[in-house]
Parts: structure tokens; C-alpha cells; sequence
């Protein structure tokens, strides 16, 4: 809009000098009146673009995740679990998100984000003396988070759009083994996390529902130092605009 509000002079002169140098009665010229209006036409588009671009739309994401644990570790005070044979932990999730800065070519949002996950896996576990046994072991968690997401809009009617986000929160981790009670326990951990991805097939007119599909991987790490729980996942999910 404003790189047609900046040429519009300029081309309104040069009409004029040409009409004026081909008219036969000096001081009488007449405008192109097509490229008046196709002037006109390109700048209320860009105007509706930028209109569109500067709402405020309120977007909800249904995620799947596999999250693959790098290191995790939790201990209470009869025994140590090192989940090294949770290979990796299907999750669900469900982000909001709603965008507060808007420009051409970036959104930037505020993003809040909880899950759950649960898997059941036969795990080394060791007691405070040291003696390890086997026992089928279950891990819940459900993740509480908050933070921002960056998109990155290439041009209106762009296909793919990369994102990047940074949150931080708190996951709660449960488990429970089978042979001892004494290892069920509820664990809070604050974490923080990163990912980048990309929005595919989203949305261009303001009527659309549909906000696309995002893929893309995250990485998580713990703030505590007694219970660890650091993984990495591949997500991917449907977004849809309320």
C-alpha cells in the first residue's frame, strides 16, 4: 500500500506530461483512465491484505507428538528409574494461540500448550543400595506450558511457512511399577522448550476456518537438577482458526 501510495505521483505526472505534449490544444490533456483504475484496484487489495495480516484471530492446534527421551531420570526415596527403555512416548496436545504483533512478512503470538502422554515399558530399576531388577513400569506426563511463536509469512499466498516458538512451564511426570508400590510417585518439573517447524496449506481469505498443518521437531529440557527429564519429539498438527 504504501509503495503504491509513493508511486502514485509520480505516475500521475508522467501522465500528465505525455498527455499534455500529445495534446493538440496546449492546456488541455486527459488521464489514462485505466491505469487510474487498475492503480486504484492494486491499492485497496493490498490495503484488504494488510487489514487481514493486522487481525487478531484466536487459533487452536490438535498436535501428535512422538517424544524420544534423551535422559530421563526419576528418583524418591526407595528408588532410581533411568528410562532408558522408553525407545519413545506418543503424545497428544492441544495449543492456543493468539497473535499480538502483526506486520507484512512476520506474526508474532502468544502460545499456551498442555498434552498428555502415557506409556507402559519394562524398565531397569535400582534401589538405594544399588541392586537393579526388572519391573513393568508406567509413565504419565502432561505438560503445562506458555510462551511465543514467530511465523514467518514469505508472501500472502504462500504455501509454506516457517515458525518458531520458545515456552517454558511445568510437566508433571507419574509413575508406577508392578513387583513395588513404594515406586509410584507424582513428580513437577519446570522445563523449557524449543521448536521449529513449518505451516503448510494455511489459510489466505479472512473466511477461512482452516489454518493448515504444522510439522516440525521440538526439543525439551529440564530446569532440575534431582529429577531429569530431557527429550527431543517430531509434531505434527491441524490448526484451525476460531
Amino acid at each position: 500500500m504504501k509503495r503504491l501510495m509513493l508511486l502514485l505521483p509520480f505516475l500521475l505526472v508522467t501522465q500528465m506530461v505525455h498527455a499534455a505534449e500529445s495534446s493538440s490544444s496546449p492546456g488541455q490533456f486527459e488521464l489514462d483512465k485505466d491505469l487510474v483504475n487498475s492503480i486504484y484496484r492494486e491499492a485497496v487489495t493490498e490495503a484488504k491484505i494488510e487489514t487481514k495480516r493486522g487481525r487478531s484471530r484466536l487459533r487452536i492446534a490438535t498436535e501428535f507428538s512422538y517424544l524420544i527421551p534423551t535422559t530421563i531420570t526419576l528418583s524418591n526415596q526407595y528408588f532410581d528409574v533411568q528410562y532408558s527403555d522408553f525407545s519413545g512416548l506418543p503424545s497428544f496436545g492441544l495449543t492456543l494461540s493468539q497473535s499480538v504483533l502483526n506486520s507484512a512478512y512476520f506474526t508474532l503470538s502468544l502460545v499456551g500448550r498442555t498434552g498428555f502422554s502415557r506409556k507402559e515399558a519394562l524398565t531397569t530399576v535400582h534401589n538405594k543400595s544399588g541392586a537393579p531388577f526388572r519391573d513393568m513400569v508406567q509413565l504419565s506426563r502432561i505438560p503445562l506450558l506458555g510462551g511465543f511463536r514467530l511465523d514467518w509469512i514469505p508472501s500472502e499466498t504462500a504455501f509454506v511457512k516457517p515458525f518458531f516458538e520458545g515456552s517454558a512451564g511445568i510437566q508433571w511426570l507419574y509413575q508406577s511399577g508392578k513387583l513395588d508400590k513404594a515406586l509410584e510417585q507424582g513428580f513437577w518439573i519446570p522445563f523449557y522448550q524449543v521448536a521449529l517447524g513449518l505451516n503448510l496449506f494455511g489459510g489466505a481469505s479472512d473466511q477461512d476456518w482452516f489454518g493448515g498443518v504444522n510439522i516440525g521437531g521440538s526439543l525439551q529440557r529440564s530446569f532440575s537438577s534431582t529429577q531429569v527429564a530431557n527429550s527431543w519429539a517430531l509434531d505434527a498438527g491441524v490448526v484451525l482458526y476460531l
